[in-house]
């Protein structure tokens, strides 16, 4: 008696693999990109900053900002990251909150044994993508401005600051932050001018009523590397006091009673850099 056995065919290969691969679910099929440059500047980052302190209380001091933006697919599809350098790990955890986010970012204590370039490994089902930020070429301590204060129309405040001495700095850029007090230090504008400015007026469309906000002035220090791209080096971050947008008595004093309880909110990413 002959015995007989099936033969596969290689058609028929080719359509259980394509089977398998249609019955991965998507987050098991996505590929992880990340653009360079992104908003125009170098992407992922590092870079050296002063943080003065806020109304919230995040941590300040002489820090390293380290991150990647851009990502995809974004947040909660991708990713684990990790920066590495020599021997230094950093897990850099997801920036902010949100469905749809795309930026990962840590902050460590200042240490110029570190000012090299980092490699960012962003990992999930797909498999994992090495990408390297820039070197930090000339840090520098880049001071605070002076005496920022909010003032006039409550949905459009005039921004008024004294600059420091920058003598022999690299500061070629202001950015201007604003920033919702009430959701824990969500970034909600933010707008670059020219670093001799002294004042900024908010423009319409960014604060609304009944919010509670504060803004930020970041002097900032960027530099073209041989890569060609943006790289942003050196920043000072200097913030106001809250300023809330409805006038009434009664929400002031209730402005007082939300940010007395916000300085105990565990830390959370307020910004994409």
């Amino acid at each position: 008696m002959v015995t007989t056995r099936p033969i596969c065919s290689l058609s028929a290969i080719v359509l259980l693999s394509l089977l398998a691969v249609i019955a991965l679910s998507p987050y098991e099929t996505l590929a992880i990109s990340v653009p360079n440059p992104f908003d125009g500047t170098q992407n992922p980052f590092s870079f050296r900053v002063q943080v003065g302190p806020d109304p919230l209380g995040f941590p300040t001091g002489d820090i390293q900002s380290i991150g990647v933006s851009g990502v995809t697919p974004p947040v909660p599809q991708c990713c684990t990251v990790v920066a590495t350098q020599g021997g230094a790990t950093v897990n850099l955890p997801v920036a902010g909150v949100g469905a749809l986010n795309t930026s990962f970012l840590a902050r460590i204590p200042w240490n110029g044994l570190l000012s090299g370039a980092w490699t960012v490994t962003l990992t999930d089902a797909s498999g994992s993508l090495p990408v390297t930020t820039n070197a930090i070429a000339n840090p520098e301590v880049i001071p605070f401005v002076i005496n920022l204060l909010p003032s006039g129309p409550l949905l459009t405040p005039h921004l008024s600051w004294t600059l420091p001495n920058l003598t022999g700095l690299g500061v070629n850029s202001i950015q201007i932050r604003e920033i919702d007090a009430g959701s824990g230090g969500a970034l909600v504008g933010a707008q670059n001018i020219g670093a001799t400015a002294t004042s900024f007026d908010v423009p319409g469309g960014i604060l609304v009523p009944g919010h509670v906000y504060y803004f930020g002035v970041f002097l900032q220090n960027f530099d073209t590397p041989a890569s060609g791209i943006l790289t942003l080096e050196n920043r000072s971050e200097t913030y106001s006091g809250l300023w809330a947008t409805t006038p009434e008595p009664a929400t002031l004093l209730l402005v007082g009673t939300c940010c007395a309880g916000l300085i105990g909110v565990a830390w959370r990413q307020r910004r994409r850099k």
